[in-house]
């Protein structure tokens, strides 16, 4: 089986629980013999494309594109009421699904020619790239939800 996996953090990008279970999750699948394409979050200097542990991880670069200008255009009155973090963090999460889709969509399989048979988002962090993607290319859409935004943030938002 050939799987698109979306995740917010990926080694050796790791916050917590969720980069943990991606790593040897992936890794399992790997041994079971399927094909797995990361889509993960760039941090620091991390390729944007390479091999972790047999897996191959796309990270695409959101740095220096500041899309938080753009959500006040497009977003709820109540998340625009967000702090500046919190509406920066938002920008980034949502151009990093945007691009993830754009690659897996139009370049590993209009050019590339690459096959998938799902794709499978982890959290809401990466849920946009996924039901993009699903969409784009008619296969079926799995989303794990790995915690709540209360539990994440001890209390949750407003929204």
């Amino acid at each position: 089986m050939n799987i698109a996996f979306f995740v917010y953090e990926f080694p050796p990008f790791v916050v917590g629980g969720l980069g943990t279970y991606a790593n040897y999750i992936t890794r399992e699948f790997v041994k079971a013999g399927h094909d797995v394409t990361v889509f993960s979050m760039h941090k620091g200097d991390l390729p944007t494309r390479d091999i972790y542990r047999g897996v191959e991880v796309h990270r695409p670069i959101v740095a220096n594109i500041n899309i938080g200008l753009l959500l006040p255009m497009f977003i709820p009155e109540e998340v625009r009421k967000w702090s500046p973090e919190g509406r920066g963090f938002f920008g980034e999460v949502f151009l990093y699904n945007v691009l993830s889709a754009s690659k897996l969509v139009n370049d590993l399989i209009r050019f590339e020619k690459r096959e998938i048979d799902i794709v499978v988002s982890h959290d809401w962090l990466g849920s946009i790239g996924g039901i993009l993607s699903s969409n784009g290319i008619g296969k079926p859409f799995v989303f794990h939800i790995h915690s709540t935004e209360e539990g994440r943030t001890g209390g949750g938002s407003e929204t």
